[in-house]
């Protein structure tokens, strides 16, 4: 059958043959999707065929398996709600059909069947072994398994082809507890292996723990921390061990010698090389301080606060002793001040030998007061008129000017 072409045909659900399972409700008929579905570019089928591509229909129909349902099945068309093909009318694009496929149906079916006899395979097993449900395999810090098979082939005593399979089971729930387990194979192929539960609750790591390695070395005669060292050195008669290879962790505590765990060793201790000799340098400096009680510490610290209130009176003796030795000054002055006027008294002594070398004018002290130099001018003044019977030229004035402003700028 040709597609629909022509004017006011959509493209929407080009290549797709599309027909119904049975009636689908309301105006859901057999006319009414042929002429929606020819006006978007598909083509309607009356019959399901190889070449249908879509089948509609009902979580009803499809549960019942109708005749049409089990074609789709058979010719593997998408059966799918009445959803999708609104949607993608709606949205005029072709919709996904995985989200309207009526094939999930089976699928969540299936996986509820599934998850019904997981559910009875654990509780089963939990009556000899452990509920796979609720625990898990511990794994330790370096994320190895612990889940180990032991093998033993001794041929003189007819052992050939013996197994043990060793668990540690930790909880799922938290906190975490553990359980401790062990199945035997006596031949290859036996399938109804016995199982060997020490403890039928759950307990904590460290009790679970050594009853795998007190286990482990019953069946072995070695030692678990020794298992790498000694693996294939025990008798024929006892189980044999075989480690991890490939780069695969072996566990925590064992006695390895490969380069992986020699290099890694080698890597902690230059790290805490540096570490270790500081602190052995700090030994040697600080002094050995012997064990004091509480009592000795206390009598220590009383003694210490005395000699300290002794030391601090025999300082202040000695500030006593000063203070009674300085001079009594009048004007009660800082040494600050002190330190200045002996500066400007010789300041001031410079300047007076100065004018004694220019003007030759008698300054008996530099602390003479300006009524006894006006006088002193005065008396050499008059001394030198009546020598001379004449008063002084005016040359000597300003000779003597200058001497009285130097004399009023000076300071007692």
């Amino acid at each position: 059958m040709s597609r629909p072409q022509g004017k006011g045909i959509s493209s929407t659900l080009a290549k797709c043959d599309i027909t119904i399972a049975g009636p689908l409700g309301d105006d859901w008929t057999y006319e009414n999707v042929a002429r929606w579905s020819t006006y978007n570019g598909a083509i309607f089928c009356n019959v399901v065929d190889k070449d249908v591509t879509h089948v509609l229909a009902t979580p009803e129909q499809y549960k019942a398996r109708t005749p049409n349902i089990k074609l789709a099945i058979k010719y593997g068309a998408h059966i799918v709600t009445k959803d999708w093909f609104e949607d993608s009318l709606t949205k005029k694009r072709r919709q996904n059909e995985e989200e309207y496929s009526l094939r999930r149906i089976d699928q969540k079916a299936q996986a509820k069947k599934e998850l019904e006899a997981k559910a009875q395979k654990g509780i089963k097993e939990a009556e000899s072994f452990v509920n796979t449900n609720l625990y898990h395999i511990y794994r330790d810090d370096t994320y190895f398994p612990y889940e180990i098979t032991l093998t033993r082939n001794d041929k003189e005593n007819g052992n050939i082809g013996q197994k043990y399979q060793l668990y540690l089971w930790e909880s799922n729930a938290w906190p975490h507890l553990y359980m401790f387990a062990a199945k035997f194979y006596k031949k290859p192929r036996d399938s109804h292996p016995s199982i060997h539960r020490p403890r039928e609750t759950p307990v904590l790591l460290e009790t679970a723990l050594n009853e795998f390695k007190a286990f482990f070395h019953q069946k072995t005669g070695i030692h678990w921390d020794d298992r790498i060292a000694k693996a294939g050195t025990t008798e024929d008669n006892k189980f044999q061990y075989q480690p991890p290879t490939g780069g695969k962790p072996v566990g925590s505590g064992a006695d390895s010698t490969s380069a992986t765990d020699s290099a890694s060793s080698t890597k902690k201790d230059q790290k805490q090389a540096p570490a270790l000799d500081k602190a052995a340098d700090r030994k040697r400096k600080s002094p050995a301080e012997p064990v004091q009680h509480a009592g000795s510490q206390k009598r220590q610290r009383r003694e210490k606060v005395k000699e300290e209130d002794e030391e601090k009176k025999e300082g202040e003796k000695p500030k006593e002793k000063k203070k009674e030795e300085k001079p009594n000054c009048e004007n009660s002055v800082s040494s600050r001040t002190r330190g200045k006027t002996a500066a400007n008294n010789n300041k001031r002594a410079r300047t007076c030998e100065d004018d004694e070398d220019e003007d030759d004018l008698p300054v008996k002290h530099h602390k003479t007061t300006k009524r006894q130099k006006v006088e002193e001018a005065d008396t050499n003044r008059d001394a030198a008129v009546a020598d001379e019977g004449e008063r002084p030229e005016i040359s000597n004035l300003p000779a003597l000017v200058r001497t009285m402003r130097k004399t009023r700028s000076r300071k007692v």
